[in-house]
């Protein structure tokens, strides 16, 4: 499926091929079937599309295509020493601009306004790749009966929570020493704990809702959510994530419908950051979060593109 244009990175794109080239960025021409990566090929830049079509495709198998005004291989080459997690072909013929790493970290320190750009251009990306990803995982997920709900929960369920007592909140630094290879949390601590705020949930109640508004990311601080999306009627589980867990990162830079329900399957605390807040930060703190998020986010993307 070809992905959304970012009208922003089309209007910087726009500038002449002179100023392009003056950041490092380099114009390539490929043909029909022609491949720009392999994978396990060194993550040492990334493209934007100009014209044509590019497929990714994964052991043989064709994960997504690329069209105009859009990023490619942005999952790595924002993180040092990654290899390509997929070969990237053209479909037809294509030109494209790419920019090596080195022609990255230049942007970060000279235009960061566009380097910015490119980094939440990426997480959005990402984040949509996922879910894509998700929902072809779902045809072969476990199946529930019944969707879940925000409505008033059974006498049973009541009984069963009332003797759920929540200690506590965990304190911000619990949650974020759970996270996996997330460079910058030690820095980021102080930041993130000035606008989380903790949420409590009793076993089977719902965090939020397949195709509510997307306003807030969260992270499992302690317990366990099931991720799950509705399909024929019924609940079809995706996965289950505990403490470490980053889910509706998109959320952060972009307010589109939630991709899937999150449920406690027991009790569990978890953190909330809500977009408006985020946007509080300093430019330098955001810039680190929205950095280490890609770090975790590659690897969801590639783990979702294995299984699926």
């Amino acid at each position: 499926m070809t992905q959304a244009t970012d009208p922003q990175l089309a209007e910087f794109f726009a500038r002449s091929s002179a100023e392009l080239a003056d950041e490092g960025w380099i114009r390539m021409e490929l043909h029909a079937d022609q491949p720009l990566w392999r994978k396990g090929e060194a993550a040492d830049s990334l493209a934007w599309v100009e014209l044509g079509t590019m497929i990714i495709r994964l052991d043989g198998e064709e994960l997504a295509r690329v069209g105009p005004h859009e990023l490619l291989g942005e999952a790595s080459a924002f993180i040092a020493n990654q290899p390509r997690s997929a070969d990237v072909a053209a479909a037809e013929p294509a030109r494209l601009w790419v920019l090596p790493r080195a022609g990255l970290s230049h942007l970060r320190g000279n235009n960061v306004r566009f380097y910015d750009m490119i980094l939440r251009s990426a997480i959005v990306t990402i984040a949509r790749r996922i879910a894509d990803n998700e929902r072809a995982l779902s045809q072969r997920s476990r199946v529930h009966h019944g969707l879940p709900t925000s409505a008033s929960p059974t006498l049973w369920a009541r009984f069963r929570r009332s003797f759920e007592r929540p200690d506590a909140a965990p304190p911000v630094a619990e949650a974020l020493a759970a996270l996996p290879k997330i460079p910058a949390k030690g820095v980021l601590a102080s930041d993130i704990a000035a606008i989380a705020e903790p949420v409590w949930l009793k076993t089977g109640e719902a965090l939020c809702l397949e195709g509510d508004p997307a306003r807030s990311m969260y992270v499992v601080a302690r317990g366990q959510l099931t991720a799950m999306i509705s399909g024929g009627g019924q609940a079809i589980e995706l996965s289950r994530v505990g403490p470490g867990a980053l889910l509706g990162t998109a959320a952060l830079l972009h307010e589109g419908p939630r991709t899937a329900s999150l449920v406690a399957a027991e009790p569990t605390w978890v953190y909330e950051l809500a977009r408006e807040r985020v946007e509080r930060l300093s430019a330098g703190a955001w810039r680190l979060l929205a950095e280490s998020l890609l770090v975790d986010m590659r690897a969801q993307l590639v783990r979702s593109s294995e299984e699926r």
